[in-house]
């Protein structure tokens, strides 16, 4: 939902795609008490696709088609044992994939006609996560 500001009109946009995950997960450290784990993966987005509200300028709310493209994902996981059911975790994820320039639609709102194209893009997201987990 990007905002006006400078002379640039509100503007909502939808992304939204489907994806497939796969990859593996190896133990690097493990005792009694602790365990640190990495898991590397490759992914694929299928079907992607914008959708953009254009409806205050008059030309409808038009759907632009992102394709299909690969990436990767990976964690490194530390988990301590605190007690017999309780146990502490710390995640640190990095995911990577992108999107390919859209199709472009010329639309009209009966006065004017614009020609409107997704760029190609890249997306680089890191996490970390902290949780506790019992055991019942």
């Amino acid at each position: 939902d990007i905002q006006p500001n400078n002379g640039v009109n509100r503007l909502y946009e939808e992304y939204s795609w489907w994806s497939i995950e796969a990859g593996i997960q190896t133990k690097i450290y493990q005792n009694n008490k602790q365990s640190i784990k990495l898991e590397i993966g490759l992914l694929h987005t299928l079907d992607g696709y914008i959708s953009i509200d254009l409806r205050p300028q008059g030309y409808g709310y038009p759907e632009l088609s992102l394709g299909s493209k690969s990436g990767f994902n990976s964690n490194l996981l530390f988990n301590k044992k605190i007690s017999d059911n309780n146990d502490f975790y710390l995640k640190i994820n990095y995911k990577h994939w992108k999107f390919g320039k859209s199709n472009s639609q010329t639309l009209s709102n009966g006065f004017s006609s614009i020609t409107i194209t997704e760029p190609r893009s890249e997306s680089n997201h890191s996490s970390i996560s902290l949780g506790f987990i019992t055991h019942f």
